[in-house]
């Protein structure tokens, strides 16, 4: 959080996308805890997590496909 000027929420992820903690609304110059067995975070707005429901034991999936456009026949 060094150099940021806004808050976030940081949700920490195992290796199968399980959130594993959430640390809401950290202001900047302080630093997240250490989460032990996390594997990834995900950074977000600040309140977005409580906004979006996200909870402890929820799983996080990222889909990389992208969806193609209709085409469009004359």
């Amino acid at each position: 959080m060094f150099f940021m000027r806004f808050p976030i929420d940081i949700v920490f992820l195992d290796g199968d996308g399980q959130v594993i903690r959430i640390n809401h609304h950290l202001r900047p110059w302080r630093v997240s805890s250490i989460v032990f067995g996390a594997r990834s975070a995900l950074e977000l707005a600040a309140g977005e997590a409580l906004r979006s429901g996200t909870m402890i034991g929820d799983r996080v999936a990222f889909d990389d496909t992208a969806q193609a456009a209709p085409a469009i026949h004359d």
